[in-house]
């Protein structure tokens, strides 16, 4: 196939999908909820340790037109060091879910997928491996005002559950 027609065949379809209508509004309300930068209280707790406490920023910014959002976390976790992530957040019209696509620094690759479950929360889950062992990761994301967040993340293996809980506040 020439490249006209593959130029010719993408147009039609970018045609095609913006006659069908605006997109959904659980995609305005997904990016709304996250774009801006936000400071970040958190506390971690691991099997067996003490709770660690610390701070970190998340930058979030709209992509594809207004269709996605791009977070860059950035954070140091006292007694692991330097955390760097980036996340791609959106939300699946036709599977009517929200997907976070995260890469970070420690070789970590992960789809989390959920959905709202109500006008202010958010919930998704990951099912993976680490170290050849099976992982549960949940994460719940609260938005009880528009410039707050809560969330909390649970990682559940045969050692045990660690917790990442905390606080946003959008600058």
């Amino acid at each position: 196939m020439s490249k006209s027609w593959l130029a010719c065949l993408l147009l039609v379809s970018s045609v095609a999908v913006a006659q069908e209508g605006a997109a959904p509004p659980e995609v305005k309300k997904t990016v709304d909820a996250l774009v801006g930068n936000w400071s970040t209280d958190m506390t971690m707790t691991a099997p067996g340790q003490a709770p660690v406490k610390f701070q970190g920023t998340w930058e979030c910014k709209p992509i594809a037109g207004g269709g996605a959002a791009e977070c860059s976390l950035s954070t140091e976790v006292p007694g692991l060091g330097r955390m760097e992530e980036t996340d791609l957040w959106g939300y699946d019209p036709e599977t009517k879910s929200v997907h976070i696509m995260t890469w970070n620094n420690m070789g970590e690759v992960h789809d989390h997928r959920g959905a709202w479950t109500d006008d202010k929360t958010m919930s998704l889950t990951h099912s993976a491996t680490a170290g050849g062992k099976p992982v549960e990761e949940t994460f719940r994301f609260e938005f009880p005002g528009k410039n707050e967040m809560r969330f909390k993340y649970t990682s559940t293996t045969a050692d045990g559950t660690t917790t990442l809980e905390g606080h946003g506040t959008r600058k």
